[in-house]
């Protein structure tokens, strides 16, 4: 029974995969903490309070651009500390 269930929820998982490539569209159901909510909300553009949908989106968007930005830095910098080492 167990192997079944494992079976069938990687088939599951993999059909999801492949509708979420089909429409660009992931549609998961997340639990999230209602201060981060409320918080996210009081600080979010007011366009963006009304639709959790829309505040995820661009709270991802703008996550992924810092983090982009972040990690060029730091590959930046590595890059200079290996420059500076071999002279």
């Amino acid at each position: 029974m167990r192997v079944t269930h494992s079976v069938t929820w990687s088939v599951f998982m993999r059909l999801q995969q492949v509708d979420c490539t089909k429409s660009g569209t992931l549609r998961r159901s997340f639990a999230l903490p209602r201060h981060l909510v409320e918080a996210a909300r009081e600080l979010s553009d007011p366009s963006l309070r009304d639709n959790l949908n829309r505040l995820v989106t661009v709270a991802l968007g703008e996550y992924v651009t810092r983090r982009k930005k972040e990690l060029f830095k730091m590959e930046m910098a590595k890059m200079a500390a290996e420059s500076a080492d071999s002279q």
